[in-house]
């Protein structure tokens, strides 16, 4: 498995209020198996987040 360390960074809405943002981008999201279109699904817990593609049901 691959690590990345990546920024948490910080986006504005329209009430200026700053939230934290996470932007994953890249070819090695396609190489693990991400495509463009691809629902997913995030399950929370403290302090992590693990991303999983849905599959689509048959």
């Amino acid at each position: 498995m691959n690590k990345r360390i990546l920024t948490v960074s910080f986006y504005s809405n329209y009430n200026c209020k700053e939230t934290p943002f996470i932007r994953l981008q890249g070819k090695w999201l396609e190489d693990i198996g991400f495509r463009i279109g691809d629902k997913i699904e995030v399950q929370e817990q403290p302090e992590e987040l693990v991303i999983k593609i849905v599959k689509a049901k048959k």
